[in-house]
């Protein structure tokens, strides 16, 4: 039986057609370019306001953690669509049941391993799908890219610091 049912818009997703793809590849090539010539943010030193996000930082660290390590299941629903199935329980009171299905969508992601070159990558996510049931949580996430046949496919979590993105991809890969 469900309980609550949540939709993440991550990323907005991108048109179709020959134009559009195009026009995506030469905008994430300036980006990249721009990012390249950027000073590396670990050598700045940031002012931050009086605001402690600790304590919330380390919650969501913690819940995607658990969700993680409780993972029953995931299977392809099709090729753009991954039913993640946990036994992880959302905490019944009234802050932490708002707020973590969002921070599940925002730090649940999915890893593919490329049998040729034995490379691991990560697909974008454009929507996430939390549902709480009374058995744990499923999460749907809806992918970008399509799933290529015969890649091994993983659910990790990221449980790095602040807003910046993955720093290293895991180390040990869950089982398919």
């Amino acid at each position: 039986m469900t309980i609550r049912k949540h939709r993440f818009s991550l990323l907005k997703t991108p048109p179709q057609g020959w134009w559009a793809r195009v026009r995506r590849r030469w905008v994430n090539l300036r980006q990249r370019r721009h990012l390249e010539a950027l000073p590396d943010p670990a050598s700045q030193t940031h002012v931050s306001s009086n605001v402690d996000f600790r304590l919330s930082q380390r919650a969501s660290l913690h819940a995607a953690r658990r969700f993680v390590e409780l993972i029953d299941t995931y299977e392809l629903r099709n090729r753009n669509t991954v039913h993640v199935v946990s036994h992880y329980e959302v905490p019944c009171s009234v802050g932490l049941a708002e707020h973590v299905p969002e921070w599940l969508a925002h730090r649940v992601r999915f890893g593919v391993l490329d049998p040729k070159t034995k490379t691991n990558s990560y697909l974008d996510i454009h929507a996430v799908d939390v549902i709480v049931t009374d058995e744990g949580t499923e999460l749907l996430l809806h992918l970008i890219q399509r799933v290529e046949p015969g890649t091994r496919a993983f659910v990790a979590a990221w449980l790095g610091d602040g807003q910046s993105g993955l720093q290293d991809p895991p180390s040990m890969l869950l089982g398919q």
